[in-house]
C-alpha cells in the first residue's frame, strides 16, 4: 500500500498551518497456514513531506524552530508474524518479532536527541512486538467508507510496558462520480 497525504490550511489571521502530512509505504507477503491465517512478512516505511512546528502560525524568526521534517523522523519496520484475514474488510497482523529503526536525518534534531534517538546519533534500532489491525466498512449505499487502522509497537529491551500507539480513523464521502 501507498498512503500519501498533504494538507494546508490558510487563514488570514493565523497564516498557514499543516493539517495533514504523511508518506507511508507498506508491503506484506504471506503464506497460508490455516483457513484465515497466514505466515506473514511485513515491511513498512513512514515519514512526512514537510517541516512540522510545535505551534502555528510560524513567524519568520521561528522558521528554523521546526520539530520534524522529511526523514526526521523516518520509521522502517520489518516484522515476521501471523496475519488473520477472515474477509476483505479486516486484517489483524500480530508479530512477536519486529525490528523498528527510527531515523532522524536532521543534525539539529539528532543533536537534541529527538524521537528517542541518542543525542548526536541519527538512528535507533529497537527489537520488539508489533500489532497492526485494519478495518473498512461501506456505509450508506456505498457512498460513505469508514476506514480505521491501529498500530501498536513495544520495545522488548527498553520499558516494554510503554506502547507506541498510532490509530487513524478516516471517513470518505463520495459526493459525485468525480468528487469525493
Amino acid at each position: 500500500t501507498l498512503d500519501a497525504s498533504y494538507g494546508l490550511m490558510v487563514q488570514k489571521e493565523l497564516g498557514r498551518s499543516k493539517t495533514d502530512d504523511k508518506l507511508e509505504i507498506a508491503s506484506k507477503l504471506g503464506y497460508k497456514a490455516a483457513k484465515y491465517w497466514y505466515y506473514t512478512f511485513l515491511v513498512q516505511f513512514k515519514t512526512q513531506f514537510d517541516k512540522g512546528y510545535g505551534s502555528y502560525p510560524v513567524e519568520d524568526e521561528d522558521k528554523w524552530n521546526y520539530t520534524s521534517k522529511f526523514m526526521a523522523p523516518g520509521y522502517l519496520t520489518v516484522s515476521l508474524g501471523m496475519d488473520y484475514v477472515p474477509n476483505e474488510d479486516f486484517s489483524l497482523f500480530i508479530s512477536p518479532l519486529t525490528i523498528r529503526t527510527t531515523y532522524v536525518q536532521d543534525k539539529r534534531l539528532a543533536d537534541a536527541g529527538s524521537y528517542g534517538v541518542d543525542p548526536g546519533k541519527k538512528s535507533l534500532i529497537q527489537l520488539g512486538a508489533f500489532l497492526k489491525a485494519t478495518y473498512q466498512k461501506k456505509l450508506v449505499e456505498e457512498r460513505i467508507l469508514l476506514k480505521t487502522k491501529l498500530e501498536l509497537f513495544t520495545d522488548w529491551e527498553n520499558k516494554p510496558q510503554n506502547i507506541d500507539v498510532n490509530w487513524e480513523v478516516n471517513i470518505d464521502f463520495k459526493v459525485t462520480k468525480w468528487l469525493s
